[in-house]
């Protein structure tokens, strides 16, 4: 029996995090503040993240210029910046007025407007803004970028009044046109209680003045965060693209909606509730870019307030674009990353204006570009990315979707049902799935989208990788992906880099899909986690598994999942399927996962308590129910705890609790603590990994290959 702190090399206590999301990234920029030194500002941003930047190992054969390769950006991070223009003054839109359309800019009304007596009816102040959107697209031109647009009615009909070309001059340059709808100038203050069918005019009608001023397409927009009709509204009038979702009135984003994989949201938001914002449907027409991953979010507002410079601000930039790419790197698919500048802002340097602005993508993102780490692109081309990503891997998203076949053809019980003996060229190795029929690999080999169960009729896939044409049985690692309980996919998540080294090993690995929240709360996932275990144990002849050598890993919300299967002594519910085998486990390894769920942290606030676990306050027994610590005992398997110190969404806390507790039991336990790193494995500031990533790894391997010996 062994019990173990690792401390690196002497140092305090170091964590190591993985967060699954997705595939290439797409990043877009924008900023704030008022810089009082801007040359000392981009130089501070620049000992921030440029060395970061420069030893990043991210690889590309695929030239930049090309515009079809911004269509397939594998492990690339597509970068683009928006411009956000507020509409000053008010307008409320015809759809609501009764009045017709207008191309003039509308005066304050009462000689005030929202934000005070400023409103583009001035000329001086039009001008003042179209020359500070002028200078911000040069500066990015100058980079050979290129931006999307958010304007609004207001302004374009101040462009069409004093013949100001600006809108239609970005538009030929290339940038994109899209609009920012701010329903309370649009609509008045009772915007939400309106139907579909008048936000819908009233986006459209912002259309039509934008198209008066510039002849282009529009696809995207932002704003009307806390109407519920939101995503059905823009399908009406004719939008694509929506992203960059905050609660107007706390100025804050939920952790759930974080990350850097597109989605098609099923609904808007209806006030704090964002379950349908963020449940994805693979039928909608609307796709939302999430802004990418921030270890704290809602520090933004403060920093672009901060009178420094933009420094902080851009300083917090460069960490998130570092753990973004991070995410880009290690696993497939199409991701976003995208920030907002606005008029005006970053303007100091009277001679060299967003001066700031300049040096960050000089010394941060220009030599990205250059290795091929990261690609523009303007939203509507994040979005194609996205789109053309799904036709390649058609049923599979970002965020499962309750139901989703994949194109599988299975059988009534959902799963590989029958050994198939019935004929002489059909050895035992086989299995049917369905009318498929599948064998595993005489040498390495994948066998994918295999059903395991069918809870409720929808079967659940796996992947299973074997290392080698060993003909003795052999260990089998379980992966179970990250996601808050409502997001993810099998083929994803961090946990997979460590793939290759666990095949070398000799291990077996599978990845497993589960239900997700809300539209399935607890204890549904950990009910599928279990599933797999003994239909992989049912399956173990004829897949060459040892049964009594299964070990199971999960990251983040998979790391709760793993561990409270691997603690539970019986199902919490009955299992129909594979009924009267196991689903204990033979080992452990928990990276940042959740376990004590009575304690109140960022990774399960109380809106995520309630979405997933259907519990109003953690008073409710469901919480302890599923709280993995409260189900540790003596018989539970030798565990590998690895978590980050710095980990904003999952206190290291949680980790050493659970490490405890096993210790008290008297179970095998080691607790690795990466120093330096936060959610999902990306080092935090300037710190670097310690241990480094290649020591985890042999960590991971060593430890598994113990206790599954």
């Amino acid at each position: 029996m062994r019990y173990r702190l690792n401390l690196w090399r002497g140092r305090p206590v170091t964590v190591v995090l993985l967060l699954a999301i997705g595939g290439a990234l797409i990043v877009t920029a924008c900023g704030a503040g008022r810089p009082d030194d801007a040359d000392g500002a981009s130089t501070a941003v620049a000992e921030q993240a440029g060395g970061q930047a420069e030893d990043l190992e991210i690889q590309s054969d695929t030239p930049v210029d090309a515009p079809a390769e911004i269509r397939d950006p594998q492990g690339v991070l597509l970068l683009g910046i928006g411009m956000h223009i507020e509409p000053l003054g008010e307008s409320i839109s015809p759809a609501i007025s009764g009045k017709p359309r207008s191309l003039e800019p509308s005066p304050p009304v009462g000689g005030r407007g929202r934000w005070g007596e400023q409103t583009y009816a001035s000329p001086q102040l039009f001008e003042r803004f179209a020359e500070s959107i002028n200078s911000v697209a040069e500066v990015i031109e100058s980079h050979n970028g290129r931006m999307t647009v958010q304007t609004n009615g207001i302004f374009a009909a101040a462009a069409l009044k004093f013949g100001n070309p600006l809108l239609q001059d970005l538009a030929d340059r290339g940038h994109e046109i899209g609009l920012h709808f701010h329903e309370d100038v649009l609509m008045g203050d009772d915007s939400e209680s309106l139907p579909v069918a008048t936000w819908c005019d009233a986006i459209r009608e912002q259309i039509e003045t934008i198209r008066a001023a510039v002849d282009t397409p529009v696809d995207y927009s932002s704003g009307g965060n806390l109407y519920q009709g939101r995503i059905a509204a823009s399908e009406c009038a004719g939008l694509s693209v929506t992203g960059e979702w905050k609660n107007p009135e706390t100025q804050e984003t939920p952790p759930e909606l974080l990350g850097t994989a597109p989605w098609r949201p099923s609904g808007g938001a209806a006030g704090d509730d964002v379950s349908a914002l963020m449940t994805h449907d693979p039928d909608g027409t609307v796709i939302f870019l999430p802004e990418g991953i921030f270890t704290d979010p809602n520090s933004a507002v403060r920093l672009r307030q901060e009178l420094d410079g933009g420094v902080a601000y851009f300083e917090f930039l460069a960490d998130a674009l570092r753990d973004s790419l991070e995410e880009a790197r290690s696993t497939p698919g199409v991701h976003v990353f995208h920030f907002t500048i606005h008029p005006l802002e970053f303007q100091s340097d009277g001679q060299r204006p967003f001066t700031v602005v300049d040096e960050f993508l000089r010394k941060i993102v220009d030599p990205l570009v250059a290795k091929g780490a990261v690609r523009w692109a303007t939203y509507a081309e994040m979005a194609e990315a996205y789109r053309a990503w799904e036709a390649k891997h058609p049923g599979i998203g970002p965020r499962r979707a309750a139901g989703q076949e994949n194109g599988i053809d299975v059988s009534a019980s959902g799963g590989a049902t029958t050994a198939d003996t019935s004929s002489e060229n059909e050895p035992s190795t086989r299995m049917t799935r369905g009318r498929r029929s599948l064998a595993r690999p005489s040498g390495p080999g994948v066998l994918t989208d295999l059903p395991f169960c069918a809870p409720l009729g929808t079967p659940l896939l796996l992947d299973l990788h074997f290392p080698n044409a060993e003909t003795r049985p052999q260990a089998l690692v379980l992966y179970i992906h990250g996601g808050g309980w409502s997001s993810g996919d099998k083929s994803t998540g961090i946990g997979l880099r460590y793939l290759d080294a666990l095949l070398d090993a000799g291990f077996i690995v599978g990845s497993a899909n589960y239900r997700l929240a809300p539209q399935h709360p607890h204890p549904a996932a950990v009910n599928d986690v279990q599933c797999a275990v003994r239909f992989l144990r049912t399956w173990a002849e004829a897949l060459g598994i040892d049964p009594d050598r299964i070990g199971i890993m999960g990251s983040s919300a998979g790391g709760h999942l793993a561990t409270l299967a691997a603690v539970l002594t019986e199902p919490l519910e009955t299992p129909h399927e594979w009924t009267g085998v196991s689903s204990r486990v033979q080992a452990l390894v928990d990276f940042f996962g959740p376990v004590d769920l009575t304690k109140d942290f960022p990774g399960a606030n109380q809106a995520i308590i309630t979405r997933v676990f259907g519990a109003e306050d953690r008073s409710d027994p469901v919480v302890f129910q599923a709280s993995p610590v409260m189900h540790v005992s003596a018989d539970d398997p030798p565990t590998l705890i690895i978590h980050g110190d710095r980990d904003p969404l999952v206190p290291v806390s949680q980790s050493v609790a659970l490490f405890e507790s096993l210790k008290n039991f008297g179970v095998e336990a080691t607790l690795l603590i990466v120093k330096g790193a936060g959610h999902s494995w990306a080092s935090n500031g300037d710190a670097k990994l310690d241990p480094p990533d290649e020591v985890i790894r042999a960590e991971i391997v060593a430890f598994l290959v113990e206790a599954l010996r």
